[in-house]
């Protein structure tokens, strides 16, 4: 990971940015060889948190808009680390992990050192 100098800017704003997007870069190359992103991380541990949830619900606890949830749940989905409980033909979805997905939350754990 390249050294990020933060200190050119007199705004704050843009100083916590960069700070997020160094740490957030730093944790996606210690995940890099459990195959997994610091977000998609995140994502993981948030529903495994709170068991199941729908779109909605996942997207409060985690503060991201739904439609990024979304577009984020679908990697996972393909990935086989989580699963749409939901009825078929029903429009609400209600995500919960896998055993896939806890597995690969294990390893990950290892990887990053996060235990």
């Amino acid at each position: 990971m390249k050294n990020q100098s933060i200190n050119k800017s007199r705004c704050y704003c843009i100083w916590l940015c960069r700070a997020a997007n160094a740490v957030t870069a730093f944790y996606d190359e210690e995940l890099k060889d459990a195959g997994i992103s610091a977000k998609q991380f995140s994502l993981l541990i948030n529903l495994g948190r709170i068991d199941e949830a729908s779109t909605g619900e996942l997207a409060e606890c985690v503060k991201l808009e739904r439609s990024t949830l979304a577009r984020k749940l679908k990697a996972l989905q393909n990935a086989g680390w989580i699963s749409d409980m939901a009825k078929e033909g029903s429009r609400s979805h209600r995500y919960v992990l896998t055993e896939t997905g806890r597995e690969q939350l294990k390893r990950s754990a290892l990887k990053g050192n996060f235990n």
